[in-house]
C-alpha cells in the first residue's frame, strides 16, 4: 500500500528552449525536369461479345406481355426488369436458363439484391415465390 509522505513534491523546471535543425540548401542543377508524355487513353470502350441475354429478355417480355411476375403490373423494358434468381458469376451454366430470369419491377430486383429476404418480403408478400424459385433451382443445379 501507499506510505504517507507530508513532504510536497518538488517544483517543476523550466524546459530549455529547442534549437532549429541545420539545414543545407537544395542544390539544383542547370538542366530543366524531364517531362514524360501522357499515356493516351481510348475514350471508346471496348465492345462486349452478345452473351444471348438481350434476345432471351425480349423472349421473356413478349411471354409476360410487360407485367410483373410478382405484383402483375406493367413495367418497361429495362436491364432492370430482369433479374437472375441464381447469380450470373455463382451460377454461370444458368446465365440464360429461362427458369432462372424473372421479369420483376425494379423496386423487387434491387430489393433481393441489396437487402434482406425479411425486408423483401415485408414490402413485397408475393415475392415468397422469387425464394421458391431459387431453392428449386438450387436443387436442380446440384443434382444434375
Amino acid at each position: 500500500m501507499f506510505k504517507f509522505n507530508p513532504q510536497p513534491k518538488p517544483e517543476k523546471t523550466a524546459k530549455k528552449a529547442k534549437k532549429p535543425l541545420k539545414r543545407t540548401p537544395l542544390k539544383r542543377s542547370q538542366k530543366p525536369l524531364k517531362r514524360t508524355p501522357l499515356k493516351k487513353v481510348p475514350l471508346v470502350k471496348k465492345a462486349k461479345s452478345p452473351s444471348g441475354e438481350y434476345e432471351l429478355f425480349l423472349k421473356i417480355f413478349a411471354e409476360q406481355k410487360g407485367k410483373c411476375e410478382i405484383t402483375n403490373k406493367q413495367i418497361p423494358f429495362d436491364v432492370w426488369s430482369f433479374m437472375h434468381v441464381l447469380s450470373k458469376k455463382a451460377y454461370p451454366s444458368f446465365r440464360l436458363k429461362r427458369e432462372n430470369i424473372m421479369m420483376v419491377d425494379r423496386k423487387i430486383h434491387e430489393l433481393y439484391d441489396n437487402s434482406s429476404r425479411e425486408k423483401l418480403l415485408e414490402t413485397f408478400p408475393d415475392a415468397i415465390v422469387v425464394y421458391e424459385r431459387k431453392e428449386q433451382l438450387k436443387q436442380e443445379y446440384y443434382n444434375a
